[in-house]
């Protein structure tokens, strides 16, 4: 198991983490996702470098991301960070459990 990763701001860095990343879209897989501004469009997730946001207007449909993710990140090599991980939950009625 890796101690260390890459520097901060390493130039490599982006090119070494898109593999990991590169079937992220299984996670989202026969989810809803969150409603936009188009009543056809739906968005499960948004990637930014090595950051993650899953949306969803269900909490059960979160709730299934977040479990997907978490069998996800099982995989070989690969660490999520919960101390810099978040979960906000919007118009919510009913807790998830992480």
């Amino acid at each position: 198991m890796p101690i260390q990763g890459v520097k901060q701001g390493c130039p490599l860095s982006p090119l070494l983490f898109s593999p990991y990343v590169n079937d992220i879209d299984l996670i989202a897989e026969g989810v809803e996702g969150a409603i936009t501004g188009s009543s056809t469009v739906r968005v499960t997730h948004m990637l930014y470098a090595d950051d993650l946001c899953l949306t969803a207007n269900r909490p059960d449909q979160l709730q299934t991301m977040l479990n997907r993710l978490d069998g996800y990140a099982r995989l070989p090599s690969i660490l999520l960070s919960l101390k810099l991980s978040i979960i906000t939950l919007m118009a919510a009625t009913s807790p998830l459990s992480v």
